[in-house]
């Protein structure tokens, strides 16, 4: 009977051991980042994520090869800025259930949270709605329900930063996309006429050879050239044409006009159709000078 007694006693302590080893109940959970995600999913099962703030919303979707491609607003499709899409779905993951602040019935219109404001539906396995609320007076937490539970929980993020900021928030603002390797001449017309083309390794305008160092920063201004706001492009005199040849796919172009009366500049583009505005600091990085840019010998 000792004997048996004695089994179940170190039977006993293996389970209570397994159970604080384990911990599957969470009881040794004390951290925010350690306690359970509001969702149990990961960000490559999210195929598509609307946004929206009363009647206005946004749906963005990634493409056959699961990138996040195109916004859709209305009858509008843009293209989506992959980054700042993927960051927005993490933070939305990152949220966990720390602090319950109170339950729908008794909080939701004290915590701002309704089913007809700031909302975001993610779709993955399933359909999910998060459900945004205020932002708490220390500006880093927000208080956030999904639409199927009654518990508010209070996300160490300040969540409207980034999901009231609406559609042009999440639009690709790049005016050419392209690889660098993939580029085998750059021909400029408007108030500078050149002709850069590759050669073997070198690249060159007519004979003369165009120095490795300032191609490099010529390539790389020209790759990161963004929109600072979208805005149409308006009528005012051409200032540069700007057209990469590339060895495999169809040529990109960007059009350049102004500056306006208050020294504003507009370019539309291949990859940015609808236009925008570009910093005036921009044009001298992208229309290079011939000080400096060849290598004489």
């Amino acid at each position: 009977m000792k004997t048996n007694f004695q089994l179940l006693l170190a039977a006993l302590g293996i389970f209570l051991l397994a159970l604080i080893v384990n911990d599957p109940f969470g009881w040794r959970r004390h951290s925010y980042s350690d306690s359970k995600p509001l969702l149990n999913i990961s960000a490559d099962t999210v195929k598509e994520i609307t946004i929206a703030d009363g009647a206005n919303s946004f749906t963005i979707a990634r493409d056959a090869n699961g990138s996040w491609e195109q916004i859709t607003q209305g009858q509008n499709r843009y293209r989506a800025d992959a980054e700042a899409v993927q960051k927005a779905v993490l933070q939305l993951l990152e949220i966990r259930r720390y602090t319950r602040v109170g339950s729908a019935s008794a909080f939701d219109q004290k915590l701002g949270i309704s089913e007809q404001g700031l909302r975001v539906a993610l779709k993955a396995d399933k359909h999910y709605t998060i459900l945004i609320g205020n932002t708490a007076e220390n500006g880093v937490e927000t208080m956030v329900r999904l639409a199927d539970e009654k518990s508010i929980y209070s996300a160490r993020d300040n969540l409207a930063m980034t999901f009231q900021k609406g559609a042009d928030f999440f639009r690709s603002k790049s005016f050419l996309l392209a690889a660098k390797e993939n580029i085998r001449a750059i021909r400029y017309s408007g108030k500078k006429n050149l002709q850069l083309v590759l050669e073997g390794s070198d690249w060159k305008n007519g004979s003369r050879i165009v120095k490795p160092e300032e191609m490099t920063k010529l390539l790389d201004a020209l790759l990161t050239l963004k929109a600072e706001y979208f805005e149409a492009i308006p009528q005012l005199p051409l200032n540069a044409e700007i057209i990469l040849e590339l060895q495999s796919g169809p040529a990109k172009r960007i059009e350049i006009r102004g500056p306006d009366a208050n020294n504003k500049l507009y370019a539309v583009s291949t990859d940015l159709p609808e236009g925008g505005t570009i910093a005036p600091y921009r044009l001298d990085q992208i229309v290079p000078t011939d000080e400096n840019l060849y290598n004489e010998k």
